[in-house]
């Protein structure tokens, strides 16, 4: 990061978000966006295809000066900026990359190894909470004191990244305090209560119905299978006892499949779902997916059945222990 200026940033910028768009991606976006109008570059945020729930219902209207559809976006830029996705599958219009005399990555996420090498600046911390977080640091090395907008943003995404901190670091928690100087975070914890529609509660308690349990030594590991909403079924299994829970069900481009494991099982194993388990079974499945030490999600075009094994003996090798079956 010490090699980064506001120079860096003075031109035409264009942002990309990855698909589905969360509060991380969106928040870091927004917030780099008012980085970039300081320091006298012009932004434009290329408007994903797909944004979750809450991240609409968080921003509303306030990002519709920043956001534009691909037919909308004209010219060069002077930098394309890709925020919280490591590969290209997890962008909606990827040539757009190509419109850009450099190209910058800024994630907090295990890197593509290949699709990091196509950028000029890489600003990648595995040991950052969020993608947010990154942009925080970023604001304060360059000593540009955030709008209020901004500061919403990056303390939105750091706050739901780490699970309501308890995820965070000390620097985490540092740049969190500094932010605090700016909004107020019970203001911005109120704004991310996100209580859960008809449809979702349905799904949590269709995939409670249809789960299968193993044990992995100790640990319980809880498989389903749901038609939506996977990743808040499998966050609802682990919340209900399990220590691992996949989630699989139908997503935009085949089988998705979501999932999830306590903070003590990875400290405990240090397995990282991302990196160890996701990331090997993409491999595979000629799928794709990552994600976090304790939430990953998997893309591929298989059915379930032929996946559920494949979960199993990943875990179990990456722990070295032995499933059996509990019901």
């Amino acid at each position: 990061m010490d090699h980064i200026s506001r120079r860096s940033f003075n031109g035409k910028v264009l942002l990309l978000v990855h698909k589905n768009a969360d509060m991380d991606s969106m928040g870091a976006a927004i917030a780099l966006a008012e980085l970039i109008k300081y320091v006298g570059g012009v932004a434009e945020i290329l408007a994903p295809i797909s944004v979750s729930k809450l991240t609409s219902e968080f921003f509303g209207n306030s990002i519709r000066d920043w956001i534009k559809l691909a037919e909308q976006l004209n010219g060069h830029y002077h930098l394309a900026v890709v925020l919280d996705a490591g590969s290209s599958y997890m962008l909606d219009r990827p040539d757009l990359l190509k419109r850009a005399s450099k190209r910058a990555i800024i994630d907090h996420h295990p890197p593509n190894i290949e699709f990091l090498n196509d950028f000029d600046i890489r600003l990648v911390d595995e040991t950052a909470s969020s993608t947010c977080e990154i942009v925080g640091e970023l604001y304060r090395r360059l000593r540009i004191k955030p709008t209020i907008s901004a500061a919403r943003s990056m303390m939105a995404g750091m706050l739901f990244d780490s699970q309501n901190l308890r995820l965070a670091s000390c620097r985490t928690i540092a740049i969190v305090s500094w932010l605090c100087r700016y909004v107020s975070i019970t203001d911005v914890r109120r704004m991310l209560r996100n209580e859960l529609d008809r449809s979702e509660r349905i799904a949590r308690l269709k995939s409670a119905k249809r789960v299968e349990l193993y044990a992995l030594g100790d640990y319980v590991v809880a498989i389903s299978e749901v038609g939506s909403f996977q990743a808040s079924a499998a966050r609802g299994l682990i919340s209900m006892g399990a220590d691992v829970a996949f989630v699989g069900g139908k997503g935009g481009e085949g089988l998705r499949v979501s999932g999830r494991s306590s903070e003590s099982f990875y400290e405990k194993t240090h397995l990282h779902l991302g990196k160890d388990v996701i990331k090997p079974m993409a491999t595979t499945l000629d799928g794709h997916g990552g994600g976090h030490p304790t939430a990953a999600t998997l893309n591929a075009r298989i059915g379930w059945r032929e996946v559920k094994p494949l979960i199993i003996n990943t875990l179990a090798e990456g722990v070295g222990m032995t499933f059996r079956v509990l019901v």
